[in-house]
């Protein structure tokens, strides 16, 4: 009876996931007649067949309704738009984020724009409000554009002036600010490792100094829900407050009002995320089962709480770490049993069970975010919890002994011992950083969908049922060792890369990636085979976005070989494109559209946008080369500068459109002939200069000159002709290059 009723309450779960899905994220007809339909095939599951006719005309309502309310959506915005003053008022919503762009680091953060008819929410981008603080009040004149309807803010919002802070931050922020602070000068304000870098983030939310290595490797060996406060941290610091608490006679209800101010003030510091929102209303509902002294259900808590947080707040359903979370914590309640694992059961077998449990509830949602699950994560995720709890409960007492510096004659006493407890808080983060090291490097990195994967599962499997025979069990494991000796028989190939150019010979090919096997790809080379090879060496299955920078042969060529690599869209350059050229993409690619300065796109390993566009000259080589698009990308921590073949005129153009430089690496103009400007050579003074060139070809690339220039500027340049693949390895921070070669 216990599990039918789980089952309904796990249908109403999916059903309000649903409908605030399609709410808020979806407008298309498509989308609402499949989810509708979805949503009304799982209601139905748990109703019996009399109650479906009169729920299939609830639906059709539903649907009305939803459009009218979209609908009066966009009116409300539009009336919140028109009544917005210049200077307009705004209030602080979330902290600033550092945002990569070309011409520098710029920080973007959700605000509330006070108007007289309402506060109209808006996603605020300004390099200068990098020390905005939550719930403070700044002005300036805004510079307004309605978001897309799947986004929370209503609008994109910049200053045109300089903002000016009218109103300080509230005392509950300021108490929670300062916290955060005091725990930052004792890790990264004394220490440089990887564990004073992680330690802010898993315990107070802080990921402000975490560097792009830190997140990789953290990401990359399944413990990417360290980087930042989870719902085990509440679950650890509400479980050590009621071990003290059970040492004294307090009653009850006083334990549960300290339990929750305890709650409340750890929600202020770490602010309401996604998985911390998720196990804070998890931990009401079960302290309130507590306090009443009934008994304790874990599925239903979990299934209740986020019923009641889709309905609060339905945005919480386009959130992957709110999904994550559920899916986890749903995981760690079930899959345990289903497992066969028991109280009885060795202390070993319970946490492989608890980590394997976890990673099979969140596999799909993993691959759903681009992410390529590995095995290694269940055993980094097993050693990990050890030093989780120290590092979270060592963190806090860490920084609340450290708030006490301030105080006269004690205050440095205070700080030598918040110094201390923070080192070794530190100490087990750095463990942490270890572990996920040593995972990467095992044998069992092995992506859970492979050849190789698959044949570990079932060798997985085998030996955890008791009942398999032993030949089967010797099979199983002679079967596995002969595809990961077969699998690692190969040639060149690269796991650790951001950005990279392909040696397509006299021609050009950038990859960026952007999730774990997909990339955008600016421009094809001419060579079909030669490309395809290159997208192997990278493990790119999915290219995102194919950037053509111009009409020339060298740079599209080999274009209908990404055909076969699920190319989801194709920009162009606004000139000198055929309606015949434009069919053929059309056949490999459902989208083609044409190139616009300011362009952009956000991944989950980076963003790139196109920072100029030329506009047609004449039919010469050198107007076709003019009219190129030039391309920023940030990708895992490197910025590139990617010049196409735009020659001196159009390089004069880009200098004056950008007074500040940020750039790692500059793909060098039209392979590195002599036509380059030497003020924007100065002006980048990229660390490194990628020339993509074939051998011996007969335009004397690279020209002496244009070496000559870049590395008077202290450009270390890579030729493709000479060094094979060039890419950037971000966890070694260097140049890397499928050929042994020294810079030129």
């Amino acid at each position: 009876m216990q599990r039918f009723e789980s089952l309904k309450l796990l249908i109403v779960v999916f059903a309000t996931w649903l409908t605030s899905l399609l709410s808020f994220s979806f407008v298309t007809p498509s989308h609402w007649t499949i989810l509708l339909l979805t949503l009304f095939l799982l209601v139905c599951a748990a109703l019996p067949r009399a109650s479906r006719i009169l729920l299939l005309l609830v639906g059709a309502l539903c649907f009305m309704f939803f459009l009218v309310r979209l609908e009066l959506a966009q009116r409300e915005t539009q009336t919140l738009f028109e009544a917005v003053p210049n200077p307009a008022t705004f209030e602080i919503a979330s902290d600033p984020e550092s945002i990569a762009s070309f011409a520098g680091e710029t920080y973007a953060m959700n605000a509330n724009v006070l108007t007289p008819a309402g506060e109209l929410l808006v996603r605020l981008n300004d390099p200068l409000l990098h020390d905005a603080r939550i719930s403070s009040r700044w002005t300036c004149t805004l510079d307004l554009e309605v978001s897309p309807i799947n986004k929370r803010y209503r609008a994109f919002a910049q200053c045109e002036d300089e903002p000016v802070e009218v109103e300080n931050q509230n005392n509950l922020q300021w108490l929670g600010d300062s916290f955060r602070s005091t725990l930052q000068q004792l890790t990264g304000g004394r220490n440089t490792s990887l564990g004073a870098q992680l330690l802010p983030g898993l315990v107070v939310g802080d990921t402000s100094q975490q560097s792009a290595y830190l997140e990789d490797i953290l990401r990359e060996s399944g413990l990417g829900h360290l980087t930042a406060v989870s719902g085990a941290n509440v679950a650890i610091v509400l479980v050590a407050v009621t071990l003290l608490l059970k040492r004294t006679r307090i009653s009850r209800l006083y334990r549960l009002v300290l339990l929750l101010l305890v709650l409340g003030a750890y929600l202020v510091v770490v602010r309401p995320e996604p998985s911390v929102v998720r196990a804070s209303a998890m931990a009401v509902i079960a302290l309130g089962y507590w306090f009443l002294g009934l008994q304790k259900h874990g599925e239903a808590t979990l299934l209740v709480s986020v019923v009641l947080l889709l309905l609060v707040d339905p945005w919480l359903a386009l959130s992957w770490g709110f999904a994550l979370s559920v899916s986890a914590t749903f995981g760690l309640i079930v899959l345990p049993r289903v497992l066969g694992i028991t109280p009885c059961d060795h202390w070993s077998k319970k946490a492989i069970g608890v980590a394997l449990s976890a990673g099979i509830a969140t596999f799909p949602i993993l691959v759903a975010m681009g992410t390529d699950p590995s095995f290694a994560s269940i055993l980094a995720n097993v050693c990990a919890e050890v030093f989780v709890a120290p590092a979270t409960i060592l963190g806090l007492v860490a920084a609340l002994i450290g708030t006490l510096r301030f105080l006269p004659i004690v205050g440095a006493y205070f700080e030598q011992i918040g110094a201390f407890v923070a080192d070794s808080a530190i100490a087990s983060a750095q463990a942490i950083c270890w572990i996920a090291e040593f995972a990467l490097a095992s044998w069992l990195h092995i992506p859970v969908l492979s050849y190789t994967g698959f044949a570990l599962a079932l060798l997985i499997v085998l030996l955890w049922r008791k009942k398999s025979s032993k030949n089967l069990k010797l099979g199983a494991s002679v079967t596995f060792v002969v595809i990961l000796v077969a699998t690692n028989l190969n040639v060149f190939s690269v796991r650790d890369w951001s950005i990279a150019s392909c040696d397509v010979g006299q021609g050009d090919s950038t990859l960026i990636r952007t999730h774990k096997n997909s990339a955008v790809m600016v421009d094809t080379g001419d060579n079909p085979k030669v490309l395809r090879q290159c997208l192997e060496t990278f493990a790119i299955e999915h290219v995102d976005t194919l950037i053509i920078t111009h009409m020339h042969q060298d740079h599209y060529g080999a274009f209908e070989v990404l055909g076969d690599f699920n190319l989801k869209k194709v920009i162009i350059p606004t000139s000198y494109v055929t309606p015949e050229f434009r069919a053929k993409l059309l056949n490999i690619s459902p989208s083609v559209i044409e190139a616009t300065t300011g362009y952009f796109e956000d991944h989950l390993y980076g963003r790139w946008n196109i920072v100029q566009v030329g506009k047609a000259g004449g039919e010469s080589g050198a107007d076709i080369n003019n009219s190129g698009i030039v391309v920023f990308a940030w990708s895992k921590g490197v910025n590139a500068l990617l010049l196409a073949d735009v020659e001196i005129e159009a390089q004069a153009k880009l200098i004056a459109s950008a007074p500040e430089w940020n750039i790692n690496i500059v793909k060098i103009a039209h392979h590195g002939s002599r036509y380059q400007h030497p003020e924007l050579a100065m002006n980048l003074s990229a660390q490194f200069g990628w020339i993509s060139v074939g051998q011996d070809n007969s335009y004397s690339h690279p020209h002496p000159e244009m070496i000559s220039l870049y590395k008077s500027v202290g450009t270390q340049l890579y030729s493709t002709a000479l060094c094979g693949h060039l890419y950037y390895a971000p966890q070694a921070r260097e140049i890397r290059t499928s050929r042994a070669c020294e810079p030129l």
